[in-house]
């Protein structure tokens, strides 16, 4: 005679729980540096475009966006990006404001660590300065996007970083060159050089 099978206990099942209509809050509405970017890209086709009017209120609605965002090399990166944006849009006075808070941000101590995010503020920091005429301010950004990015794993931004250096180099050095300052016009075609053939010198 075979032994009786054991009945297994049944389970309790849980009461479902009932989905709540309706959609979920966006993203931008919890988090105001995407609101930012997403502004920042509006209003950069407003300026491919040629609708300034729209450029200049998505400039605006990123740049009230960004006040709800803590220091941090992300706001930096968004902070840069618009000062570029205003370069192209030939508005000095926005841009030079933009770029110094973007660069007082990058030198948060949350903004410290190496990053993706640093060497792009960086990098576009300096591509503003220079529409900016600051080629002074524009080789040392580029020196600090080519030092972060010594520190992060991708090559491709180490190239591009060496490129920009020596991009930002050669600019200065004709500046100087045109105002008769020979010796230090030499000393940066050296280095711009240097950058180029991925051999630059260690910043400080």
């Amino acid at each position: 005679m075979a032994p009786a099978r054991r009945r297994r206990p049944e389970r309790r099942r849980l009461p479902r729980r009932r989905r709540r209509r309706g959609r979920r809050p966006r993203v931008e509405h919890r988090v105001p540096y995407w609101t930012a970017w997403r502004a920042a890209l509006a209003a950069r086709r407003g300026l491919a475009d040629g609708d300034c009017e729209a450029a200049n209120e998505a400039v605006t609605a990123a740049r009230e966006a960004l006040h709800g965002c803590l220091p941090s090399a992300w706001t930096a990166l968004a902070l840069a990006y618009l000062a570029h944006l205003e370069v192209t849009a030939d508005h000095v006075d926005a841009a030079m404001l933009m770029a110094v808070d973007a660069s007082l941000q990058t030198d948060e101590p949350s903004a410290q660590e190496p990053s993706r995010p640093l060497l792009l503020a960086h990098r576009w920091l300096s591509l503003a300065l220079a529409g900016l005429d600051l080629e002074e301010l524009a080789v040392a950004h580029a020196g600090r996007a080519q030092r972060v990015a010594a520190q992060l794993p991708d090559l491709d931004d180490r190239w591009r970083t060496l490129l920009l250096s020596a991009q930002q180099h050669v600019e200065l050095a004709q500046t100087l060159h045109r105002r008769g300052d020979q010796q230090r016009a030499h000393e940066l075609a050296e280095e711009a050089i240097a950058s180029a053939e991925g051999r630059a010198r260690p910043g400080p």
